[in-house]
């Protein structure tokens, strides 16, 4: 008889699977939709600079500090990491020069550079290339119109497009981002917790689509999927602490250690969502606490 390729762990897995799919709310629907795509520019080489052109950009006009904003690629969010990057966007976001003036293309363009000379002179040389994107505003250096662009001024959660290991992190710094992210601006460090917890790592795992490499695609119809289960007050608090502990470590250090903190908010989520012992060493085989020490508080909640 051939092999179908199924086994009991197929079956457990599937019914672990269900159980998380069961056991909260949708995380779609846990931030009302609200996941948002990081910033396409459709031309990065007249929007996106460096440090160096930043610098002398305010330099040399003041004003232009107003629209350079400190812009992440997808490689620079890291787990419980501090974002930081060396890249900045220039954003006039659509319909900001038809907000000043409404005359024609030229005195529009005069206006710019009256008022942001540094950063008009600076996009001059690439007007014949930005014209021609698609992803454009009203005028060719204006972003195309994006009705959240503030919601990135706001503290968010920030995660990778495409992951190869779980790096959900933290920013209340106004960072912007590429399109090689996503946000949610309705995140908080409860949730956090929870999406860097090695559950939902499972989790996506099951339902996500595998990309070259081990990647998971981590588009909206998976991540909308992710089961957020709210919890009880003491566990919640518990959870924060612990995050905004790490949060602390890896502000104060990039290399501080805080795998202690990372296992005790683990432990607190199969709680949460009532794993069994054995669901567990499904998800964690290398899990440290014996199955009696486990079962033991389990049953001390009964």
């Amino acid at each position: 008889m051939p092999d179908s390729g199924w086994n009991l762990s197929d079956s457990t897995s599937q019914q672990l699977l269900e159980k998380l799919k069961n056991a909260g709310m949708p995380l779609g629907e846990y931030v009302e939709g609200k996941i948002y795509y990081g910033i396409k520019t459709g031309y990065n080489e007249a929007f996106v600079i460096d440090e160096a052109t930043k610098d002398r950009l305010i330099a040399e006009d003041q004003r232009s500090a107003e629209v350079i904003k400190p812009f992440l690629a997808g490689r620079d969010v890291k787990r419980y990491m501090p974002p930081k990057s060396d890249k900045y966007l220039i954003l006039f976001p659509a319909g900001f020069t038809y907000e000043k003036m409404q005359d024609s293309v030229q005195e529009q363009w005069e206006w710019l550079q009256e008022n942001y000379s540094s950063i008009a002179a600076f996009l001059a040389p690439h007007a014949n290339k930005a014209i021609k994107r698609t992803d454009k505003g009203n005028f060719w250096w204006e972003l195309r119109a994006c009705a959240y662009y503030e919601k990135f001024e706001r503290p968010k959660i920030l995660f990778q497009e495409i992951a190869t290991y779980q790096a959900f992190t933290w920013d209340d710094l106004g960072m912007y981002s590429n399109n090689k992210t996503f946000i949610i601006p309705n995140g908080n460090l409860y949730l956090l917790g929870l999406l860097n917890s090695k559950i939902i790592w499972y989790f996506i795992n099951q339902i996500a689509s595998k990309l070259q490499g081990g990647a998971l695609a981590m588009q909206t119809p998976y991540t909308f999927q992710i089961p957020v289960i709210g919890g009880d007050e003491e566990t919640r608090l518990s959870i924060i602490s612990h995050v905004e502990h790490i949060l602390y470590l890896k502000q104060a250090d990039a290399a501080a250690d805080t795998s202690a903190l990372e296992a005790e908010i683990d432990l607190q989520v199969y709680r949460l969502y009532n794993l069994t012992y054995d669901e567990v060493l499904l998800v964690e085989p290398g899990f440290a606490l014996s199955r009696e020490k486990y079962e033991m508080h389990e049953a001390a909640k009964v």
